[in-house]
């Protein structure tokens, strides 16, 4: 009962890959859709109050997630008995849906997503509702394995839509330089520093670019190294080649005048900037406003300003393919240190390259090492998405518990693995049962005295 609809009406439902992305169409589709067609537009992210979702969730017509969050806040809800907008779902729409490949997140879009959504489907009493039909649209810029994707999401060969870069509205040309590995990450950043100044100049053709850094310092790092290098290339005139004219150096000087981050006032006046999360709000809006004005020609920044800001850049570079990863970006049972950025980064950043609002053609350069040249390049031509869901097959499971019983019930789920826990106090009844072992561990609490 939980699960019937309180009204009538078709709910929308937007699975992006990461906040800033879920914000930014938010906010779009409530601009655009609010006024015009009186559409509610709800967000799931982190940022938000899950004590006003329940209203929220019933009143709105386009909700908006990440795949986590949905995750989440569907399974609370659920224990709140509170799951009727759940038979009003008619449209999915899946963002960038090459999220499988991650572990952790690619689970919780497969099973706390779109599993549990194809699951409710099933059970008999939401035949009449609208989440008996409901629609699922997937989008993704790199998948070879079209069809297995297809045959997962229940679409139809009429459904499968595929479609070559002729029809991308800004070119875009990537290319992936590969140097020598040092003794450790940290070493390996520092021997790119040698060569991000030629990959710049070599491929920006005067216009503006682009540099992702792997942390904050080396963004300050990465852009001094480029603002010396600029002034000992440059003419005596405008002190850096990065600068073209008198009228855009005056303005650079002026806003250096304004700089507060130590350092940023230096490199400024070269025509290079740096942007992370641990500068003042007016520092990176100083910086953001001089590169859309095309008088910052190089901006240094982290791959966080490629989830959340729109910059125009024809270049971009990423400097080093690895990033720490500390206690509060891993799942339960992996280990911090140096990562690989994932697909769902690489793609981010190497999106903001040549934005068609912006530029009619983009280049990105991915600057790795050797032993690594080919995962990029295969990443970038497309690589077959594939299910991480055994990792966290578990979790899922016991999240979904009463589901998994009420499809066992009702014979849409022929085979079910369990502990003996179950026939302790659940009445699941089932033509055949196999006992797999006669042994299990007794511990402590279930032990009597001696």
């Amino acid at each position: 009962q939980s699960f019937q609809p309180t009204q009538g009406g078709h709910k929308i439902i937007y699975i992006g890959p990461i906040k800033a992305l879920v914000q930014e169409r938010h906010n779009d589709w409530q601009t655009r859709y609010g006024s015009r067609l009186g559409l509610h537009c709800v967000q799931l992210t982190g940022d938000v109050d899950d004590d006003q979702l329940d209203d929220d969730l019933e009143t709105a017509d386009v909700i908006c997630s990440t795949p986590e969050k949905f995750d989440q806040v569907t399974r609370k809800v659920k224990e709140k008995g509170k799951m009727a907008f759940f038979a009003q779902l008619g449209l999915i729409l899946l963002d960038e849906v090459h999220l499988l490949n991650e572990a952790g997140r690619g689970s919780s879009l497969e099973a706390g997503c779109v599993g549990r959504i194809k699951a409710v489907a099933t059970i008999p009493e939401m035949a009449k509702a609208h989440i008996a039909s409901v629609r699922f649209v997937a989008v993704s810029a790199t998948i070879p394995n079209i069809r297995d994707l297809a045959t997962w999401l229940n679409v139809p060969a009429t459904g499968i839509k595929q479609y070559g870069d002729e029809l991308r509205p800004c070119k875009l040309t990537t290319h992936v330089k590969g140097y020598n590995p040092a003794k450790n990450d940290f070493l390996f950043e520092r021997r790119l520093n040698d060569h991000v100044y030629g990959i710049v100049t070599g491929y920006c053709n005067g216009r503006p670019g682009l540099v992702f850094c792997n942390s904050r310092k080396g963004t300050m790092d990465t852009a001094a190294i480029l603002a010396k290098e600029a002034a000992a290339h440059s003419n005596a005139s405008t002190r850096s080649v990065f600068v073209k004219s008198a009228q855009q150096l005056q303005r650079l000087q002026a806003a250096s005048s304004q700089a507060k981050a130590k350092g940023l006032g230096a490199v400024l006046v070269a025509g290079v900037g740096f942007h992370n999360a641990a500068m003042e709000p007016e520092d990176r809006e100083l910086v953001e406003s001089l590169f859309k004005a095309n008088d910052l020609p190089v901006l240094c920044t982290t791959s966080t300003l490629a989830m959340g800001v729109n910059l125009p850049a024809h270049l971009v570079v990423i400097k080093g393919t690895t990033r720490y990863v500390g206690d509060s970006e891993t799942a339960p049972g992996e280990t911090t240190g140096y990562k690989e950025y994932t697909q769902t980064e690489v793609l981010q950043m190497v999106g903001r390259a040549g934005r068609p609002q912006f530029d009619n053609e983009g280049v990105a350069v991915i600057m790795t090492s050797k032993d690594n040249t080919h995962r990029y390049q295969r990443m970038m031509t497309g690589q077959p998405v594939e299910s991480c869901l055994m990792a966290n097959l578990a979790e899922h499971l016991n999240a979904d518990r009463e589901l998994v019983e009420s499809l066992f019930k009702a014979n849409d789920l022929p085979v079910l693995c369990t502990t003996s826990t179950l026939a302790m106090g659940v009445n699941l009844p089932a033509h055949l049962v196999v006992i797999k072992g006669t042994t299990r561990y007794v511990g402590d609490s279930e032990t009597a005295p001696g």
